[in-house]
């Protein structure tokens, strides 16, 4: 079959993509990318064109997820940050860093209230979203 739409919205490449959860119309919020130019862009199905411009980070962005409750999305970065964003409004809620290396994995548990993140350096953490604040640091991926 054809493609009908190419989204067009990264200056560099794009380094992940997800699919919004709650999808209703193809004019709403479909789809989240995170690209090497730093942003995350946030996409309906009805244009090329992004319906938003996520910027904050300072370096690649490697991960974007979205929270259980589709209202947050999470993205994480080659500056060594993770940052919390309102899907609906497109502003930064929270951005979290104490990584010596890009945090890469990202993960919402079940209930929305925690998020475990991982980094290049070997370090996971699990956040307490209602307060911003590690609960739990572990280490155990370091190269031998």
């Amino acid at each position: 079959s054809e493609c009908k739409l190419i989204l067009k919205g990264h200056n560099e490449r794009a380094s992940d993509i997800i699919f919004y959860p709650k999808l209703s119309t193809p004019s709403a919020l479909c789809i989240a990318s995170g690209g090497a130019d730093n942003k995350v862009l946030l996409w309906s199905l009805e244009s090329e064109k992004p319906i938003k411009t996520l910027t904050g980070h300072t370096d690649r962005v490697n991960r974007v997820i979205f929270h259980p409750s589709a209202r947050w999305l999470a993205s994480s970065s080659y500056d060594k940050t993770w940052s919390l964003w309102d899907a609906e409004t497109g502003q930064e809620v929270l951005t979290q860093g104490g990584y010596s290396r890009a945090v890469y994995g990202l993960s919402f548990h079940c209930d929305g209230a925690l998020m475990a993140t991982g980094g290049l350096d070997a370090v996971g953490r699990v956040w307490d979203l209602r307060s911003g604040r590690p609960i739990w640091n572990f280490r155990g991926h370091a190269k031998q």
